[in-house]
C-alpha cells in the first residue's frame, strides 16, 4: 500500500481499489489505513 508522506487519509481512499485488486480483504485494508 502506498502511504502519503503527509499521512493524507484521502490518498489511502484512492489507493483502496489497487489494494483490493492485490487480494487484500476490505477489513484488512481499512485497518492498515487507520
Amino acid at each position: 500500500m502506498i502511504y502519503s508522506a503527509k499521512g493524507d487519509y484521502w490518498a489511502e481512499i484512492v489507493s483502496l481499489p489497487a489494494c483490493i485488486s492485490e487480494g487484500k480483504r476490505m477489513d484488512e485494508v481499512l485497518t492498515m489505513a487507520k
